[in-house]
């Protein structure tokens, strides 16, 4: 058993304190923390571009160091994304952060996301989350869900590298750890939002009216 598949075997049993000790301790293998964003970014942009006319105030989950929001803040008026909030629990991402736009904060709170009362979601129109979905429990991305649909959130951009059907992440050299497909997570999403665009790992959805 590997390390990564201690911490899968142990994942249950392991407090919310337990995991940011572990995230400060796992700086990961130094494979794309810097570029993971790459597509995510390329959306974002195209996004934004369809609504040149609206601002925006985003909630993004598990943004690392900040490298997709430092692309975009750069890139982006003032009047057009008003704020900018990741929210993760690797202490280090705030510690290193790489954007230092001031609509730009990094939080780490007492409790993970998914445990948050929704009003932490109640100021935010985009919910973001890049590359760390495949990183929690299918249970604990339903959370998530659960605060985005009792929220304002309209639009919500998913990059999540993972396949269409569930995969066994014995073995696996990593911290991925969510048990379903991205099928699965459609179906979810679906409930609530349209789906507007996929591209590849990359999913685009609008909140249902």
């Amino acid at each position: 058993m590997n390390k990564y598949d201690e911490w899968r075997a142990n994942y249950d049993k392991m407090t919310y304190i337990d995991q940011l000790k572990y995230a400060m301790e796992f700086r990961g293998n130094g494979s794309g923390s810097e570029t993971r964003h790459q597509l995510m970014s390329k959306e974002v942009e195209l996004f934004l571009a369809q609504y040149d006319w609206k601002s925006f105030d985003i909630l993004e989950f598990g943004g690392w160091e900040g490298n997709l929001a430092n692309e975009i803040l750069k890139k982006t008026d003032h009047w057009h994304i008003i704020k900018w909030h990741n929210y993760d629990f690797a202490i280090h991402a705030i510690l290193d952060s790489e954007c230092n736009d001031w609509r730009y904060r990094c939080i780490i709170q007492n409790k993970p996301v998914w445990d948050l009362s929704n009003e932490f979601f109640k100021e935010f129109d985009i919910f973001i989350a890049s590359h760390c979905l495949e990183h929690i429990k299918f249970k604990e991305l339903k959370g998530i869900l659960t605060n985005i649909v009792r929220s304002p959130i309209e639009f919500c951009l998913l990059d999540i590298p993972i396949t269409d059907t569930p995969v066994n992440w014995n073995g696996y050299e990593g911290t991925h750890i969510l048990e379903v497909g991205y099928l699965d997570v459609i179906k979810i999403f679906s409930e609530h939002f349209d789906l507007k665009k996929r591209n590849n790992s990359f999913t685009l959805w609008r909140r249902k009216h």
